[in-house]
């Protein structure tokens, strides 16, 4: 005896991957990739993703990954207000964001001429680097602490 299944045309519409985790299969980057089917998981069981995690490329930009990867398709550039500056005693600047990350400056002209407020951008460098360039045009290489 065999069972066939049928399947009707709205149960088939059912079915279908939602649109929140389509939009997931395009990034290449396999961290950000994973964040983002995570954030449209929560989504669909009707849990609440976190808002800095609302747009997930962003949210996991200039975070180390586990093995560098090249970021063909993936996430380029940031740009987002400074919401706190601080500089240490040797006058390097580290940076919170309104978005919720935080850099610190690993080289570069040393003043950056920052102030909360101002807005900036971070840009993916060569071998897993960062450039900070602010409105004013001065840049420095930064990493991501949080």
């Amino acid at each position: 005896m065999s069972v066939a299944l049928a399947c009707s045309s709205s149960h088939a519409r059912a079915l279908a991957v939602p649109d929140t985790l389509k939009a997931c299969t395009s990034i290449v980057v396999n961290v950000e990739r994973l964040a983002c089917y995570d954030i449209a998981m929560a989504q669909l069981a009707g849990g609440h993703a976190d808002s800095t995690t609302a747009s997930a490329p962003q949210f996991v930009f200039g975070l180390p990954a586990e093995a560098p990867e090249a970021p063909a398709a993936g996430l380029m550039t940031i740009s987002a207000n400074v919401s706190v500056l601080r500089i240490d005693a040797y006058g390097a600047a580290t940076i919170e964001l309104d978005n919720g990350q935080a850099w610190h400056q690993v080289s570069g002209d040393g003043v950056l001429l920052l102030a909360a407020g101002d807005r900036v951008s971070i840009s993916r460098g060569a071998l897993g680097s960062f450039l900070l360039t602010t409105a004013k045009g001065r840049s420095a290489k930064v990493r991501r602490i949080r």
